[in-house]
């Protein structure tokens, strides 16, 4: 791995803070940090495992978060297990997820959209079965 220099990395940021200012870096809430390619995030032991490639709702959470605001939709045209589309649901996100594989969408109905609740208070669960089309496929 090559090693970046301190006067580099302040450069980059610099750089970034003035894209960020000037508003040419679209919608971020990173509140002025830069977003770096590595996130220390907790291991997700509770989520389903549905998908082989299946990524932790705590990197999602916070890759969403980051880039979009309440309200707005996020869409997820290879949407595996849907992890994505509930995490987006949490977060107060339209969610739009598309499937080529029965068997996801299946597992996502089954293990996790039928026992997802999104709130604290005693309100009907969400139905998440709407939330992932299978398009064609298998």
């Amino acid at each position: 791995m090559k090693k970046v220099s301190k006067e580099t990395l302040e450069n980059r940021e610099k750089r970034f803070k003035r894209k960020l200012a000037e508003g040419r870096l679209g919608k971020f809430n990173g509140g002025g940090n830069m977003v770096f390619n590595c996130m220390d995030m907790p291991r997700d032991t509770i989520t389903p495992k549905i998908h082989p490639t299946q990524k932790s709702i705590h990197i999602l959470r916070r890759l969403i978060e980051i880039f979009t605001d309440e309200g707005d939709v996020v869409i997820d045209p290879c949407a595996g297990s849907g992890v994505t589309l509930l995490a987006a649901k949490q977060l107060g996100r339209r969610a739009y997820g598309f499937e080529i594989k029965k068997e996801f969408v299946n597992g996502f109905k089954e293990k996790l959209a039928a026992n997802v609740q999104t709130t604290i208070f005693n309100k009907p669960k969400q139905k998440y079965s709407q939330c992932l089309v299978s398009v064609g496929g298998e």
